[in-house]
């Protein structure tokens, strides 16, 4: 699954689950997530690999905490290291998703796992990435 289609389904459950707040029924953030018996959510290595081969591609005005607004009470945070890696964290209801894996950026794409390539821009303190589907938009935490 690409990044962007990630990112829409994302979106998408988070409307859906945030819709269905107020309903009534025994469903759990755990059962509907598939998240584990140990917490809610669940974490996902999307490269299947952590590590720092891509230092050298690093746009130093990426690396820090972007966060991004979904609905009342869903957001997501994305963080860029310095090593390379990423980490998108999906926030909704009283579930956590977290997704990691590598990135490289260099002029104006950027590239996640080592497939995905995008456009973004940064601007002082807001981040855009067109994932093609869509635009969005972060500010820095």
């Amino acid at each position: 699954m690409t990044l962007s289609r990630l990112l829409s389904a994302a979106l998408i459950l988070c409307l859906i689950l945030i819709a269905g707040c107020g309903q009534g029924g025994n469903i759990t953030a755990v059962g509907v997530t598939g998240g584990s018996d140990d917490g809610y959510g669940s974490r996902t290595d999307i490269a299947g690999t952590r590590g720092d081969d891509n230092k050298n591609q690093i746009d130093q005005n990426l690396i820090g905490t972007w966060r991004a607004d979904f609905a009342e009470g869903a957001y997501q945070l994305l963080i860029f290291n310095t090593d390379g890696t990423y980490e998108i964290s999906l926030y909704y209801l009283e579930t956590t998703d977290v997704y990691y894996g590598i990135y490289s950026a260099s002029g104006s794409l950027i590239t996640f796992d080592g497939t995905d390539i995008f456009s973004y821009t940064v601007n002082a303190n807001t981040l855009t990435i067109d994932f093609g589907d869509y635009t969005q938009t972060f500010y820095r935490v």
